[in-house]
């Protein structure tokens, strides 16, 4: 009934160059931001951690695909940290902490690469993959997620991003307690597979480290090729009480 019902329209509209079709909705897994845009609504104002924001790339990003966020920035490096400072000026609900984010509060030697290379600065000395130097070493201060969410009355995120560079485990192992209390919904990270930084986690360790804290796996997004295998590649992992609400 409904193909007699669609090939009649047709011969109504064709006339005026219009066709009946079906209207397919776009898979997940394809665009990150498209995931994201219908993972968390944009019914109220969206909580945002940026953690490692360099520059500012991720703030624009994100208020691209919502209204006016609340982005709380993190970023220790002293070349980035001013150029994230001057990126965001213009922007409300930007909160900036030059500081970075870790398993324990206290201080840790961070790692510099150029300027220019800003975003490869770690807190893991450089592996035999990495394709640039370290031109400076500097004492940063560390902070958990859960005491920061604590210390300003954060009581939920939306969405953390994390990109530290090898660090990611630890800044999750900072934010137990949240988590424990539902207050992240998702996660998004990125995982390396080319060896760029020393001791820095395995796809195999956290992808463990998500499981054990209640999230899933939810995709895979932008990989990258190197030396004919896969260099790096941005997942997203979804609290699974959240997954639970929605409706995919």
């Amino acid at each position: 009934m409904l193909g007699l019902l669609k090939r009649c329209a047709n011969l109504i509209l064709r006339p005026l160059d219009h066709e009946v079709s079906r209207i397919r909705a776009k898979k997940f897994g394809q665009s990150l931001d498209e995931d994201l845009v219908r993972l968390v609504p944009d019914k109220r104002p969206v909580t945002v951690f940026d953690v490692g924001a360099n520059v500012g790339q991720t703030v624009r990003r994100f208020r691209s695909i919502w209204q006016d966020p609340i982005i709380h920035c993190f970023e220790p490096g002293t070349d980035a940290f001013p150029r994230l400072r001057e990126s965001t000026r213009v922007f409300p609900n930007i909160h900036l902490n030059n500081l970075a984010v870790g398993a324990h509060a206290g201080t840790k030697v961070l790692f510099q690469f150029s300027a220019s290379e800003s975003y490869m600065n770690s807190f893991l000395a450089p592996d035999r993959e990495c394709w640039t130097s370290v031109v400076d070493e500097i004492s940063v201060p560390l902070v958990t997620i859960d005491a920061y969410c604590e210390d300003n009355g954060i009581q939920h995120v939306d969405v953390c991003k994390i990109d530290t560079q090898g660090f990611d485990s630890e800044v999750l192992k900072g934010a137990y307690r949240t988590v424990a209390n539902g207050g992240i919904d998702i996660i998004q990270t990125e995982i390396m597979f080319s060896e760029l930084y020393c001791g820095q986690p395995s796809f195999e360790e956290l992808y463990s480290q998500f499981r054990d804290m209640d999230f899933s796996l939810f995709a895979l997004y932008d990989w990258t090729i190197r030396a004919g295998r896969a260099g790096n590649v941005d997942a997203l992992f979804v609290y699974n009480n959240y997954r639970e609400t929605l409706r995919l």
